[in-house]
């Protein structure tokens, strides 16, 4: 990681650590991409005790921030500074309790983002820490039951197989937008069954190829096919393409439901 890029989110890290809520901040691994690379960004996760602090006081504690905008949806921010790229996500420690609290009593829903919250909170670089919360947190996630990856499996497989009937259908139309609306669905719901399988959280979506591909033990055929279904190919016809992940579906239902990395 260059010098600038982790001085900027110390910098910003210090200014975030003014809110007395915050209980630590985590900086994503996309900040150790070069600045050059479209995929940088300088991810923060802002773990925090209590009530989110107001969009116009965020914005005051980042006083060199340009272009700053919020969404409207998620507790997500997202600025220039420095001419770098920063977004900050605010993770409720509240929420997470909550969350981790159903995991273990097995009430947990599988739901469409997955588990790459979990992700950046086990795998970043911890840039502040003012209680044992976070630690507590990590050791949670180390200890998940394994009900938790049976869970992500059955569901990532029923989900699979209801997909394809409907790139089957977008096929059959010939409807283009919906094949790849479904084509979308379709890896979002293969790269989680394949991460839950090896017993590992999903990456950011920019890193999700390349640590599927990392991956030795997959079935035989899958990584062709798998490269042929993402190929933006003319020649390839929606059935074609259809076909092929009827295929790789068929693999991965019959497959161990532990593999190794």
């Amino acid at each position: 990681m260059k010098n600038k890029v982790l001085k900027t989110a110390e910098g910003l890290t210090s200014a975030i650590k003014k809110w007395k809520e915050v209980e630590a901040v985590v900086l994503g691994e996309a900040a150790e991409i070069g600045v050059y690379d479209p995929y940088f960004s300088i991810d923060l996760d802002v773990i925090y005790s209590g009530s989110l602090l107001p969009e116009n006081d965020r914005k005051q504690l980042f006083a060199s921030a340009s272009a700053f905008e919020t969404s409207p949806v998620y507790p997500i921010d997202k600025f220039l500074t420095d001419e770098l790229p920063v977004k900050i996500n605010y993770v409720s420690v509240t929420r997470l309790e909550i969350i981790l609290k159903r995991i273990h009593e097995n009430m947990w829903v599988y739901r469409e983002n997955g588990t790459n919250m979990f992700y950046r909170l086990k795998n970043g670089m911890t840039l502040y820490r003012k209680s044992g919360k976070l630690d507590n947190i990590a050791e949670n996630l180390d200890k998940l039951p394994e009900s938790f990856w049976e869970r992500i499996i059955n569901s990532a497989k029923c989900q699979l197989s209801s997909i394809l009937s409907d790139l089957g259908a977008a096929a059959y139309r010939s409807d283009g937008h919906f094949f790849t609306i479904s084509a979308s669905a379709f890896l979002r719901c293969l790269s989680g069954l394949i991460f839950a399988l090896h017993r590992e959280f999903e990456p950011s979506g920019r890193m999700v190829a390349e640590r599927i591909n990392a991956f030795k033990d997959l079935p035989d055929g899958f990584k062709g096919r798998y490269e042929s279904f993402l190929r933006n190919d003319a020649t390839l016809s929606l059935e074609k393409k259809r076909e092929i992940a009827r295929l790789i579906v068929k693999d991965f239902l019959s497959v161990s439901p532990i593999l190794s990395s």
